[in-house]
């Protein structure tokens, strides 16, 4: 039996169009493989940048008091919680004084300047913005105009192992010429 051109040309067509059919339906009911994610180091860069680290060593329950030999047991003085926040991004402070005015502070590196930077609100309204960095000998220094006045303030921050940090402040009345100062405090970690 044979065929006409006609009937080939049709059959031909019909072909394709069952094949087509089928490999429309198989990829619709066959799932598209996802590309697996992988992990870039830029996905977290505060945890990665070890220049966000660098101030890690104030996180933690603290009990606050006046450096010096006069100290109080523990729970006697101020309460400070330093927690990381954001991913790594952010160091918070949340400072609890007995009968005080609590506040809270923001610590974060700031990749575009190379500072770090500090802004400080409490309950008073009180809002401060320090800038500082890091000196060779570890100690966190942060300076900035003093809310109110024309006075410049300056804080540092010195490592001292890892159960004991020390804050101390002052003031600069001549624009920084010369510095008296304003509190010396000691975090011991509450264990």
């Amino acid at each position: 039996m044979r065929r006409s051109k006609k009937a080939s040309a049709i059959c031909s067509a019909i072909a394709i169009v069952v094949a087509s059919s089928a490999i429309t339906s198989a990829q619709q009911t066959t799932p598209t493989p996802t590309p697996t994610p992988t992990a870039s180091p830029n996905a977290r860069p505060c945890q990665t940048d070890p220049r966000f680290r660098a101030f890690d060593f104030w996180i933690g329950e603290w009990d606050v008091q006046p450096t010096g030999p006069n100290r109080g047991p523990i729970g006697r003085g101020a309460t400070s919680v330093v927690e990381m926040q954001l991913d790594g991004c952010v160091i918070q402070e949340n400072w609890l004084p007995p009968g005080g005015v609590p506040g809270r502070s923001f610590n974060i590196f700031n990749s575009v300047s190379g500072k770090w930077e500090q802004y400080w609100v409490d309950a008073r309204g009180t809002i401060t913005h320090y800038i500082g960095s890091f000196r060779e000998d570890g100690s966190l220094v942060y300076e900035a105009d003093q809310f109110r006045t024309s006075n410049k303030t300056r804080m540092t921050f010195f490592n001292q192992g890892p159960n004991q940090v020390r804050q101390f402040g002052e003031v600069s009345t001549d624009g920084g010429k010369t510095w008296k100062a304003t509190f010396d405090l000691t975090y011991v970690r509450k264990k």
